[in-house]
């Protein structure tokens, strides 16, 4: 089966008490009025494919304590 996603195509995942660290770790890096909370919609993280990855990627290895509740990614259809 073949699937094609986009870096742009929103996605939604389950973020643990790690990933919240994690992403709020990450925007500590930016000007203040940059610090925001995750967009949660239903209790999933909602964002663009490559912020998911631009935020999660270096943590995301073998054996790692995984940012989301589980390895799903969901996409959500941009058609």
């Amino acid at each position: 089966m073949k699937v094609e996603i986009n870096l742009n195509d929103s996605v939604r995942v389950k973020l643990t008490e790690r990933g919240l660290k994690i992403y709020k770790e990450y925007f500590k890096q930016f000007p203040i009025d940059c610090h925001r909370e995750p967009k949660i919609v239903d209790s999933y993280y909602e964002t663009q494919l490559h912020e998911l990855m631009q935020i999660f990627g270096s943590s995301l290895f073998n054996g790692c304590i995984m940012p989301f509740e589980t390895a799903n990614i969901i996409v959500i259809n941009q058609d």
